[in-house]
């Protein structure tokens, strides 16, 4: 292998390192992502169980 295909393979081989790393970065902000997603459906939820609660005392009471 000569000097300059050494020199390419070593910038390949730095690129993926640093694609992994962004990969690696991508699956945690999505895995964070999926669980504000979570988060406000539940938290959607319970605001409208309160609603529909307080309805319904404003109806009885």
């Amino acid at each position: 292998m000569s000097a300059e295909e050494h020199q390419i393979v070593e910038v390949l081989e730095m690129m993926l390192s640093k694609l992994e790393e962004v990969s690696e970065k991508l699956d945690n902000i999505e895995d964070n992502t999926h669980s504000m997603d979570t988060y406000h459906t539940s938290m959607d939820h319970y605001a409208q169980t309160i609603e529909s609660v307080m309805e319904n005392d404003n109806i009885m009471g």
